[in-house]
C-alpha cells in the first residue's frame, strides 16, 4: 500500500482527524512498513495477516485510528488494537521515530497475546 492508498483507506476519530499529527505519523509509518511487517500489523489490528480482495481500504469495518487516553508520558504506552472492529487505539506520541518503535514492538511481540487489546 501507498501513503496515498492508506489516506484513503483509515479513518480517524475519537481525538485524532486526517489532518492530526499523529494522523499524518500513522501514515508516514505505516506506508514504510515492508510486506512482513505489513502482515503482522493487519493481523495485529484485524486478526488476520491479509488485507481482503480489494486491499485495505476494503476492510469491514474500516481500519480505524483513535486516541489511546493515557495518563502520564504518552511516549511511555503502547498501541493497542480491537480486532473485532478494526481499530487501532494510538497514544498521541511526540514523534514519528517514538510511534514506529512503539508500533513495530507490538506488532512483533503482541501477535499471541490479547494483553494489548
Amino acid at each position: 500500500w501507498t501513503r496515498d492508498e492508506l489516506a484513503g483507506a483509515l479513518a480517524f476519530d475519537h481525538g485524532y482527524t486526517p489532518e492530526s499529527p499523529v494522523a499524518q505519523r500513522v501514515l508516514d509509518v505505516l506506508s514504510e512498513l515492508d510486506a512482513e511487517q505489513r502482515r503482522a500489523f493487519l493481523q495485529f489490528v484485524t486478526g488476520s495477516p491479509r488485507a481482503p480482495a480489494g486491499g485495505v481500504g476494503a476492510l469491514a469495518p474500516r481500519l480505524t485510528v483513535v486516541r489511546k487516553m493515557t495518563q502520564g508520558d504518552a511516549d511511555a504506552e503502547l498501541p493497542s488494537a480491537m480486532t473485532c472492529a478494526n481499530y487501532i487505539k494510538m497514544p498521541p506520541y511526540s514523534s514519528a521515530d517514538v510511534l514506529r518503535r512503539k508500533l513495530l514492538y507490538v506488532i512483533r511481540e503482541g501477535q499471541q497475546s490479547f494483553d494489548l487489546s
